[in-house]
């Protein structure tokens, strides 16, 4: 069986600039009882996934796409296709306008433009932002829940019908982790207790800069609070010099 995946360097959606995003595997699985196109047969459907911005507002008329769409193969003479094609997509869930992920199915056609059969707009906030380190996504994508999304018309003349299968995951970004705010982590421990103050595992280390302070986190990892700028970050932040004596003129 061949590997549902693209290959390793292929992301689509935002341009890797150095800002702050994540990388999200889209599962495209399959479609169910699509509306029949070809007047002889079936059809040959195929999906476009492309990363949009915007509110709702504003995409009452035309999506703003971000990047370059992916798409998956037409696959012949079938109501009921099934593609199980994973494609990532570089995200930034938390910042700037909402994003979205516009699905669009097409019924190919060698000679005349592709037929439309039907969209869906998915916005990345109905997705938890799951963030293990010991989990790869290629390994748990497929168990992550399957969202059956009813396929919609891109205008009033537009007839659609069925629904698309498609299932989400994070790769896990120690950046991102690093951007969590410390008010976040507040509010979980708050919550459900799952964070706790400990004691340096290594007394040789030198004292934390004022203002922070050392957790475990609900995956058992050490990370650092700045109460300060309400920042977390994996790395240990280094205490300034502090002076030994004093130089004056004489």
């Amino acid at each position: 069986m061949s590997d549902p995946y693209e290959p390793p360097d292929q992301v689509y959606g935002m341009v890797d600039d150095g800002s702050p995003h994540r990388v999200l595997n889209v599962k495209v699985g399959s479609a169910s009882h699509l509306l029949k196109k070809d007047i002889f047969g079936l059809s040959d459907p195929y999906v476009r996934v492309s990363l949009c911005s915007g509110t709702p507002a504003e995409v009452e008329g035309e999506d703003s796409v971000v990047g370059v769409p992916a798409t998956t193969p037409h696959i012949k003479k079938t109501l009921h296709p099934v593609w199980n094609k994973v494609f990532k997509f570089r995200v930034n869930p938390g910042a700037g306008p909402p994003q979205y992920l516009l699905f669009e199915v097409f019924d190919f056609n060698k000679v005349t433009q592709d037929d439309f059969l039907g969209m869906y707009r998915f916005h990345l906030f109905q997705l938890p932002i799951n963030n293990s380190p010991n989990e790869r996504p290629e390994d748990i994508i497929h168990t992550m829940p399957v969202h059956h999304m009813l396929l919609k018309p891109r205008s009033r003349r537009s007839r659609v019908r069925g629904k698309l299968h498609c299932q989400f995951t994070y790769d896990y970004s120690r950046e991102f982790a690093r951007s969590q705010s410390a008010q976040e982590i507040d509010n979980d421990l708050a919550e459900d207790g799952q964070w706790e103050s400990v004691q340096s595992l290594e007394q040789d280390m030198q004292p934390l800069p004022e203002g922070w302070e050392e957790r475990v986190d609900f995956s058992g990892r050490i990370v650092y609070v700045d109460h300060v700028n309400r920042l977390v970050t994996l790395d240990r932040p280094a205490a300034p010099a502090r002076p030994i004596g004093r130089t004056g003129c004489v």
